[in-house]
């Protein structure tokens, strides 16, 4: 039975794996090897197997952790011994990745036929790219050839490798991919409008973005230079009413700096220069950029007061000269930024929701088939709760009615928010007599946690109690908080170190969700967040890969950048990974990037030539990172938001067949025969359980005979002639809103998640599997049949009872009500021997004496 449960367990990959070697094994490997060699064939078996793909992803993992400490700016200060353990290393994993790539040449071929690695998936031509680009690096570090040795960044991709292996981060990238033409048209769209804004931008603005480099540091040098040389005090700094600086020496000579001409030098031997802002409409290229440094929202207002502030070519400046212009950037914001560049996201909403239906499968189902589908994993998600048992002693049972009252929980919750707001009083500097009240508060809150804690754990037993999370939360938050009430009493500066454990009244406040447990609005955006979780989990895989892949990037290109004056901030920069990471995060979310770009582009005289200049390529690096990562990939995860909470949404607003208000009460019902949630009820209890709790599976008024419902389920039964909660539910369900799905991944992912929750699904022993077989239909009906029997023969004795009661009296029947008990006693001792309860034989015969009345 194990074996063969085994070899059915294997039987999908195994069907698998044939698919694949079919799709394959087709056409001549290396103009040699034919599509039934058999070195061939072992070859896809072995490059298809589950392990080595895992294998494979173990090494990718450990390539990446070595990219990660490799930076190649700090390999001058390297041992020899450090520099060969990284070659050592760097050539081993571009071995492995060679062997990977030769091995899946052999086995689907170079470029022939569609099959082929270099042909069948794009992820092939990434691996096949980054390997090739792993030998060129090691080709210019052998022949020293600088310009060759760009390549080496090229091996910041090797992470990337890692997204076909990983299922979710696959999804994920592959949404993208196919929403990436609907991104490039809206890109097209908004480079237009912006290329018509950048051409107005360098009409108005082109050449008026400069400045003298007049500040009040070099003024008061100017100042104490004109005092030096002139030997008097009054050389005194001006502005005038177009907020320009001057100086007036003492001779009333007037010296001003108010265009290119006159800042350019040396005045009383200060050095003066013409500076350009770092964001201008020069050209068209930089008109762009600052565009798209406008339509960011980062740094746009600066930008706005410059061109306010504008007045002629090669002129300085003056506050407030042009307002108007102020019109150009919020007409831009409004057109190119509010309408066209918000296109991002209606395009990458429509295009995940679409890429979701198609991965779903659900594409190609109709709203009846969906909702089956649903429905059918609502009840595979159902699990009754163990019912706690009555204690046997009374002092237990005392305790135990309590802990279980509705008043009880109540007061726990009450006294919950109250010493969250007692917490939440604490500040700073409080007075002696204050904290005095707030301590004895919370000493008075321990203590009843503590009591809350030791009477559950008297009435309901320790089993019981340890067996639910929030019970286990309570405790230890208990435990500490009386922990920590001990030390406050203790003077002693070694065990005042583990007051840490202050810390867990914090973790108290947690508790207050307790209260919106009953909120149906809360309960819904609940629903939310677990629906988006697994979503928003693949998107922050795929976003934390791309940080990664960009901090080992930067690190290559700017990690010599100076920090300082006119370099990268100390807390913002890319000297290792780590703080590249940090720094990229900072970026998505908005902050200054735009000046954190500025100081990639340092150039002379602000840094020296020879070691620590910024990159051209800043501007791509940065552009292209806030676009894929804040604008694509935020945008994802907040569409993956939405979707979640419109399925919500038309899950509860939809004519559900099945609700998660009918489960609920299914799952009270069952509690009640099966108390300690085995997930087993007694045959004898089935009927009983069908006549209480299933009249929303009932087909119409006229099914309501429990036996033909129950000779119609055929559930299957197991040892101890006991039933399943799950199979019993899914033959209910199926008996009376059965949907054929048509064959695809969605209906196989259903078939299986019923398999595995259904007991008689995984049995080797066919007799028992899904109750069909001849014997057990046979056993039951006769069963059934002999019920039947005996519950007619008891009201065939009922009824002659008493129409002979009825001549015997001579008048109409007038009997008490507990005269007709007795009678109905003893018409139904028969029935109350047969395999089935008498609870409906007892329905059957009151509505008999009702009739007869």
């Amino acid at each position: 039975g194990g074996l063969s449960a085994v070899k059915e367990k294997d039987l999908p990959r195994r069907e698998e794996l044939q698919k694949k070697l079919d799709k394959y094994l087709k056409g001549r490997s290396f103009f040699i090897f034919r599509a039934d060699n058999r070195f061939r064939a072992g070859v896809c078996k072995f490059v298809n197997h589950r392990y080595f793909e895992r294998v494979v992803l173990v090494m990718i993992i450990c390539s990446s952790i070595l990219l990660a400490v490799d930076n190649p700016h700090t390999e001058d200060g390297r041992s020899a011994a450090e520099k060969l353990i990284f070659e050592i290393l760097d050539i081993f994993f571009t071995t492995v990745f060679t062997i990977e790539m030769i091995l899946k040449m052999i086995a689907q071929g170079v470029f022939h036929p569609k099959t082929a690695y270099l042909r069948h998936t794009g992820w092939d031509v990434l691996d096949f790219c980054i390997v090739v680009s792993s030998y060129i690096s090691f080709a210019a570090d052998s022949l020293n050839i600088s310009y060759l040795k760009t390549f080496r960044v090229l091996r910041a991709l090797r992470p990337l490798r890692a997204i076909r292996r990983v299922q979710s981060m696959r999804l994920v990238v592959g949404a993208l991919i196919r929403s990436l033409r609907s991104i490039l048209n809206v890109l097209m769209v908004c480079l237009l409008i912006w290329m018509i804004f950048g051409i107005i931008g360098v009409v108005l603005f082109a050449g008026k973005f400069g400045s003298c480099n007049v500040d009040e540091a070099v003024l008061s040098v100017l100042r104490a230079d004109a005092i030096k040389a002139i030997g008097g005090e009054n050389v005194t700094v001006y502005y005038n009413a177009e907020s320009q600086p001057y100086v007036i020496d003492q001779d009333n000579v007037t010296h001003t700096f108010s265009d290119k001409t006159l800042c350019n030098g040396t005045w009383m031997e200060a050095d003066l220069s013409w500076k350009n802002a770092d964001f201008t409409f020069d050209d068209l290229g930089q008109a762009l950029m600052t565009l798209f440094v406008v339509a960011s929202f980062e740094g746009w207002l600066t930008v706005m007061y410059q061109a306010v502030d504008a007045t002629s070519i090669d002129m300085q400046p003056v506050r407030n000269a042009h307002t108007p212009a102020a019109l150009f950037f919020i007409v831009f914001i409004i057109i190119g930024s509010f309408m066209f560049l918000n296109l991002f996201v209606s395009v990458i909403f429509i295009n995940y929701h679409e890429t979701k239906q198609r991965d779903s499968g659900f594409s190609n189902l109709n709203d009846n088939q969906i909702q089956y589908i649903e429905e059918i994993k609502l009840i595979l998600r159902l699990k009754p709760k163990a019912v706690p048992p009555i204690p046997k002693t009374r002092f237990r049972r005392f305790f135990y009615r309590i802990v279980l009252h509705n008043a009880f929980t109540y007061f726990i919750l009450i006294a919950i928010i109250i010493n969250v707001l007692v917490m939440s009083m604490t500040f700073y500097d409080q007075p002696t007599d204050y904290g005095i009240v707030l301590e004895a508060m919370n000493v008075v809150f321990t203590i009843l946690f503590d009591i809350e804690a030791v009477m559950k754990i008297i009435g309901l037993g320790p089993a019981v109690y340890f067996k639910d999370g929030w019970n286990i939360f309570d405790f230890v938050v208990s435990v500490g908080s009386t922990v920590e009430l001990f030390l406050n009493f203790v003077d002693t500066s070694v065990l005042r170190v583990l007051r840490i454990q202050r810390m867990f009244r914090v973790f108290r406040a947690t508790r207050v969700f307790r209260v919106t447990r009953g909120l149906s609005g809360f309960t819904e955006l609940f629903r939310v967040v677990v629906v988006a979780l697994p979503s928003m989990g693949s998107n922050a895989s795929v976003l934390v890969l791309l940080l990664f892949c960009y901090a080992v990037l930067g690190v290559n290109l700017f990690g010599a950048v100076k920090i300082g004056e006119g370099g990268f901030d100390p807390y913002a920069n890319f000297s290792d990974v780590l703080i590249a990471m940090m720094t990229l995060f900072r970026i998505i979310t908005g902050e200054d990037w735009n000046q954190i770009m500025v100081n990639a582009m340092v150039q002379p005289p602000d840094c020296d030539p020879a070691s620590n200049c910024g990159s051209i390529l800043a501007p791509i690096y940065f552009i292209s990172f806030v676009l894929v990562g804040q604008f694509v990939l935020m945008n994802l995860t907040l569409a993956a938001v939405v979707d979640a909470f419109d399925y919500v949404s038309e899950a509860a607003g939809r004519d559900a067949k099945f609700t998660r208000e009918d489960a609920d009460q299914l799952v009270e019902s069952w509690q009640h025969f099966d108390p300690k949630a085995t997930m087993y009820i007694h045959v004898s209890d089935l009927t009983t359980f069908l006549e209480r709790s299933t009249q929303k599976f009932r087909k119409g008024k006229d099914d309501v005979d429990v036996f033909r419902l129950v000779d119609e389920l055929k559930l299957p039964r197991y040892a101890g002639e006991r039933v399943y909660f799950r199979e019993l539910l899914l033959s209910l369900y199926d008996r009376k809103w059965l949907v054929q799905l048509p064959p695809s991944e969605v209906r196989y992912e259903l078939e299986n998640m019923r398999r595995n929750a259904c007991p008689s699904s995984r049995r080797a022993n066919p007799l028992v599997k899904m109750g069909l077989t001849s014997k057990v239909i046979h056993t039951w009906r006769k069963k059934v049949a002999a019920a039947r029997q005996t519950r007619e023969v008891a009201e065939r004795a009922l009824f002659e009872a008493m129409a002979k009661r009825r001549s015997s009296i001579g008048s109409p029947v007038q009997l008490s009500l507990s005269k007709v008990e007795e009678e109905e006693e003893d018409g139904v001792k028969t029935a109350r021997r047969s395999v089935l309860p008498s609870a409906v034989a007892n329905d059957r015969l009151r509505r008999r004496r009702q009739s007869i009345n």
